[in-house]
């Protein structure tokens, strides 16, 4: 019997099933933001010879860097959906992740 089998028989599990995905999805996107801000502040630490012990991560940059992956996520999204499934479908052959991304979006 297959997982969807049993989901379906049990809300409670799907649910929860749901649930532990998002969760995972969010700590995964915290993760990112929290690299990306502490990356870049190395980097400007580096550049003018600061010691790293003065990095400090603020609410403001987190909350610029999450609407900077939103927004890159949106936009890949539109310029995905403007791709002709055909030429996704010959891409695909030479990068597999391309086509992945496309039957994952609905494309094929």
């Amino acid at each position: 019997m297959s997982n969807q089998d049993e989901n379906l028989r049990d809300p409670r599990a799907a649910t929860s099933q749901r649930l532990l995905s998002d969760g995972l999805l969010v700590a995964i996107a915290s993760g990112l933001a929290y690299l990306t801000i502490y990356s870049f502040q190395v980097g400007i630490c580096d550049y003018f010879n600061i010691p790293h012990s003065v990095i400090t991560i603020a609410v403001p940059n987190l909350i610029a860097v999450t609407l900077g992956m939103l927004f890159a996520v949106l936009f890949l999204s539109i310029v995905l959906d403007m791709i002709p499934s055909e030429f996704v479908r010959y891409l695909g052959y030479s990068w597999p992740v391309l086509l992945k991304l496309a039957r994952f979006r609905g494309h094929f």
